[in-house]
């Protein structure tokens, strides 16, 4: 089954703006040579995948799209006469964002048979950075794979919901010291062993629990209040929601 991990990053601006990274954590999915099998991409688990990446024989990992909606970053571009079509592996970090070189022209390809010598997926893990358009708005993310002797292996993926703005290869990590409250908020009781009460004259439309790791689970929010009651004891954040404002405040729970 697909976990899927919210996780909440800082987007430093003059309004302390927030963008947030859907991350998918799939069962690994392996392009076995001369299969002709493939997986669909679902970025935002809509359940209509944005596209699917096909095994097309001899290990040739491939898509077709339509190139004004989708993109990946490649060796080169049509008008330099090669690498427009070849999706470049990027390493770890690699900052994905409107910059990158989105060429191809309605397919696109890893360990295509007729790439330049080196131009290959290296032993281990590579990333490839996607440009997508949900609804009106543009976005970017990522995909990890793993190489083996030429074989490919997705892992899994991610993008960043906020549109128009960037992510790194790989990214998936929480920074809380960032965060600025647009709203006031009080908790309690806090330390809580079950229900903890949000007290703020806004309603509170959304509730996000975040351990120390990173990981965020959606919480159910019924008259202002939710329960923790289920997890474990420990240190989390408590993220919440209402509108366009949000709050976010240390909580123990015992």
């Amino acid at each position: 089954m697909k976990k899927i991990t919210l996780l909440l990053i800082t987007l430093v601006t003059i309004n302390s703006a927030h963008s947030q990274i859907t991350y998918n954590d799939i069962a690994d999915f392996t392009f076995t040579p001369n299969s002709f099998t493939g997986i669909g991409i679902d970025f935002n688990n809509d359940t209509i995948p944005e596209f699917t990446l096909d095994e097309q024989g001899d290990g040739t990992v491939g898509t077709f799209f339509n190139s004004t909606d989708f993109n990946f970053i490649g060796y080169g571009s049509l008008a330099g006469g090669y690498g427009w079509d070849i999706i470049k592996p990027l390493t770890n970090g690699f900052t994905v964002n409107n910059t990158g070189s989105f060429e191809a022209q309605g397919d696109a390809y890893i360990n295509a048979m007729w790439q330049n010598p080196g131009d290959e997926f290296p032993e281990g893990i590579s990333y490839v950075g996607v440009k997508l358009k949900l609804g009106a708005n543009t976005h970017y993310g990522w995909l990890r794979v793993n190489s083996a002797s030429g074989v490919i292996t997705l892992l899994d993926y991610a993008y960043n919901t906020t549109a128009n703005e960037s992510i790194n290869a790989g990214q998936q990590v929480l920074s809380i010291n960032d965060f600025s409250n647009t709203m006031k908020v009080s908790y309690y009781p806090n330390p809580a062993k079950d229900v903890i009460h949000i007290n703020s004259k806004n309603t509170i439309k959304e509730a996000n629990l975040i351990d120390i790791s990173g990981k965020t689970i959606i919480l159910k929010v019924f008259n202002n209040n939710v329960n923790i009651s289920a997890f474990p004891s420990g240190v989390y954040f408590l993220h919440v929601k209402s509108g366009k404002n949000t709050a976010i405040k240390k909580i123990i729970k015992i």
